[in-house]
């Protein structure tokens, strides 16, 4: 748990009484030569955002990543007044990154699904005939896809040749 405290009138800024400064930040990401602002979606809090997470030893290129998230989870809603706020950024970081894992698990099954699309109409239309190895290569990378799509998908993989069928055997076993 971080305090961060804010003085409306400076624009200053203090983390658990140290107060932060904007220059490390803009040297990464200059989104406001005039430094920082909280309780709305601009650029002075876009800076703020990214000041707290380096300052709290997040990673340069994690929080360059994460830090407009951080300012529309927590700096953009503060109020446009002088604040103290208490904020669990190890809490924060874990659910972000939790909900960026599953976003990449949707985006894989998404591109495997196009990919698997693509191959079973250049299938129909005659103009490939996978190997069974290619096939099997295919069909593990739909499974290690997983979700719910994976086994559909393995068989419409498995329905446009034998080579498709005898991978899905392999995978089966």
């Amino acid at each position: 748990m971080i305090t961060i405290r804010g003085e409306w009138r400076t624009r200053t800024v203090w983390i658990d009484g140290v107060r932060l400064s904007p220059t490390a930040s803009q040297r990464v990401w200059n989104h406001s030569p005039d430094g920082f602002n909280w309780g709305y979606g601009g650029s002075g809090p876009a800076q703020l955002a990214l000041a707290i997470l380096l300052a709290a030893g997040v990673e340069c290129d994690d929080a360059v990543r994460l830090h407009q998230r951080f300012k529309w989870d927590v700096i953009a809603p503060l109020p446009q007044a002088s604040f103290e706020v208490d904020v669990d950024l190890v809490g924060w970081l874990a659910r972000v990154r939790t909900e960026r894992g599953v976003m990449t698990a949707l985006e894989r099954i998404v591109r495997v699904r196009e990919m698997v699309d693509r191959l079973c109409l250049a299938i129909d239309r005659g103009e490939v005939t996978p190997s069974e190895e290619e096939m099997a290569g295919l069909g593990e990378l739909v499974l290690e896809a997983g979700g719910p799509l994976a086994y559909e998908l393995v068989v419409k993989l498995a329905s446009r040749c034998a080579a498709g069928r005898d991978a899905l055997k392999d995978i089966a076993n």
